[in-house]
């Protein structure tokens, strides 16, 4: 991956350079949260649907078997450092060949793609990406209750599901709150252990929208320490002129540099 991560570090220090202080240590802070989350999550869906698979009796549903196998296999780890130093060595080299994965664009990972304006530049303005389905939009009309059927997004994870984002407006149509819950691992990814997740019920993310009556259509929203643009650029209308389905686009550019786009 080392093409890449020269080219990364070169887009790097454009944007230091192009960015306040505290923006550029805000989208830092932003990038290295999703870059190091995803290649932590995995082996934690893993492991825990391994042991989960352990027959035997269970206690609060997981089987003793499994925790007693986990049990020993840390503690023969703590206790044998030629050991931990292999497994972590192997463990650092997998995780850092995930992040060169997600650098390089490689293996068309949709939900990792952490390179920094890979083959286009910056971010398009709202008019370049706008559909002519976009004329007349009624933001009004666009609030309420949607599902997310697809997405390319390092903010997300492909293990969750049943993914929604619950839009209100202000009375006074300037701001909008996004409230966007997600549901993880999926009982496909984890098909024993997925109950017990901590966010099998859900986890809500508060995200907000400043709203500009001339574009009706491009908000800048904040969430995750950082603004950006999310733009509404096409919608289909049932029968009733209602809108049905919608794609949004956010796009996080500094200094000329797209950290993100979703």
């Amino acid at each position: 991956h080392y093409p890449a991560w020269a080219y990364f570090v070169s887009q790097y220090q454009q944007l230091k350079a192009g960015a306040s202080e505290e923006d550029f240590e805000a989208i830092k802070a932003f990038w290295i949260l999703f870059a190091t989350t995803h290649p932590l999550v995995k082996p934690v869906l893993w492991l825990a649907e391994l042991v989960d698979k352990f027959p035997g009796p269970t206690v609060v549903g997981t089987p003793i078997a499994g925790l007693a196998f986990s049990t020993l296999l840390f503690t023969a780890l703590s206790k044998n450092k030629a050991v931990a130093n292999t497994v972590t060595g192997v463990v650092l080299a997998v995780a850092l060949d995930y992040v060169g994965n997600g650098v390089s664009g490689m293996n068309k990972i949709g939900d990792y793609d952490l390179a920094l304006n890979d083959g286009v530049l910056g971010c398009p303005t709202y008019e370049q990406v706008r559909q002519p389905s976009m004329d007349a939009f009624d933001l009004k009309k666009y609030g309420g209750l949607w599902y997310e059927v697809a997405f390319h997004d390092y903010t997300q994870f492909k293990e969750v599901y049943d993914t929604t984002f619950d839009i209100r407006l202000t009375e006074d149509g300037k701001r909008w709150l996004d409230d966007f819950e997600v549901k993880g691992p999926s009982p496909q990814n984890n098909p024993t252990s997925w109950d017990r997740s901590p966010v099998a019920n859900g986890a809500h993310y508060f995200l907000y929208g400043k709203i500009n009556p001339q574009t009706p259509g491009e908000l800048q929203e904040s969430g995750f320490g950082v603004i950006f643009p999310n733009y509404i650029v096409d919608v289909k209308k049932d029968d009733n002129g209602e809108y049905q389905e919608a794609i949004q686009f956010q796009c996080l550019e500094r200094g000329g540099v797209r950290v993100f786009e979703g």
